[in-house]
């Protein structure tokens, strides 16, 4: 077997909520580029402030996202002009001018691509909502050179 030619580093900043299972909330490859990749962000207040928190508007929600990323990418040395694409899904068509101001409000430097799913609540046997969450969950790959 060859030797590894790259190196890999996680992140999982202690200020935001930990990973619900077992997954880094960052993992950066180099090889020489360095490349970020982010898990999804829910919008899930930091535990150092008592009970996790979900805000009540898709702005505010998807601001807590890109909060997130924002701590995840700075623990890696990394800035929002660092990211290449961003990935979303949005539970609804009238979340979605909340969703791209938060969006808007993170992106720094050139654009990245972007790319927004619509993802609609699941329902059970009886066709009720089991659960209507507004909150994008946003993930991003980053590089740095």
């Amino acid at each position: 077997m060859k030797d590894k030619v790259f190196s890999i580093e996680a992140f999982s900043p202690s200020s935001i909520a930990a990973p619900f299972g077992l997954y880094s909330h960052g993992i950066s490859v180099t090889n020489p580029t360095r490349f970020l990749f982010t898990s999804g962000q829910l919008a899930i207040s930091s535990p150092s402030k008592g009970d996790a928190i979900i805000p009540e508007s898709a702005l505010d929600q998807a601001r807590v996202c890109f909060n997130n990323l924002r701590k995840i990418l700075a623990e890696a040395s990394m800035t929002p002009a660092d990211v290449i694409r961003i990935g979303a899904y949005v539970t609804d068509r009238e979340y979605f001018a909340e969703y791209m101001r938060a969006r808007d409000e993170f992106v720094e430097g050139d654009p990245p691509v972007s790319r927004i799913d619509l993802s609609k609540p699941k329902t059970d046997s009886t066709g009720s909502v089991c659960r209507r969450p507004k909150s994008s969950s946003t993930s991003s790959p980053a590089m740095k050179v």
